[in-house]
């Protein structure tokens, strides 16, 4: 992902609020802290700099035969066995992020084996477009389609000729359910549809994660941008 670049003035009130305890989104996904044990597992970089073809078609078109090989968390720490395949329609890598040109195409996660005693499964997504089915979830090879029990969306941080980015982020909570030893996270995007990353954290222990509420950024960068008046006006004395 894409580091929110910072010109000096502002780093220094940057650093002046996180002196403060104030926390600032530096990165489009929700920093997610769960319990107990827990894994984390990222895909980055989905453009066709880094899956090439023939494995991975990657220029003009519909494309909606099925990818040579499925695309592996490749993120620094991921650990886990979870891949990206497309299932069907649309999703080719373009310059910027696997792209759906004119036809919907149809995505999963899958993670097999899961962690052990799996209780919670969070799954976020950087894109531009939107999802015509949203994600659900269903283990043990089964059809069970589970719908997520908590759903954000918050803003991304990539910019593309197609506009700017957002992130959806979807929980489900599986502690009734005992013994998954496998899950897979199953979803369809509209057409032109630009999927820029991924990322998915489970954990053994269920609870409810914290996101950031749009006070608390407007907060930051309003103080942000006080500091920022502040600092100008010590310079010119």
């Amino acid at each position: 992902m894409k580091t929110l670049k910072l010109i000096p003035h502002l780093r220094t009130a940057l650093t002046v609020l996180l002196s403060l305890g104030a926390v600032a989104p530096l990165s489009a996904f929700v920093t997610v802290d769960l319990p107990g044990l827990s894994e984390f597992e990222g895909w980055e970089n989905l453009d066709n700099a880094h899956y090439t073809s023939p494995t991975y078609p990657d220029s003009f078109g519909s494309y909606t035969a099925a990818w040579g090989d499925d695309v592996d968390a490749n993120v620094a720490g991921s650990a886990g066995t979870a891949s990206l395949m497309k299932l069907s329609g649309g999703g080719y890598f373009s310059s910027q992020s696997i792209y759906s040109f004119d036809t919907p195409g149809t995505f999963s996660i899958s993670n097999s084996p899961a962690m052990a005693d799996l209780e919670t499964v969070v799954f976020q997504i950087e894109l531009v477009g939107g999802l015509s089915a949203a994600p659900v979830l269903s283990f043990n090879g089964g059809t069970q389609s589970l719908a997520a029990d908590f759903t954000w969306v918050g803003t991304g941080d990539t910019e593309t000729s197609f506009g700017d980015s957002q992130v959806l982020l979807y929980q489900w909570d599986l502690s009734a359910y005992a013994d998954i030893t496998d899950y897979d996270i199953v979803y369809t995007g509209e057409a032109h549809l630009s999927q820029i990353g991924m990322q998915l954290n489970t954990g053994n222990t269920f609870s409810t994660i914290a996101v950031p509420e749009p006070s608390t950024y407007a907060a930051i960068f309003g103080s942000l941008a006080l500091l920022t008046v502040a600092i100008r006006r010590r310079r010119k004395a």
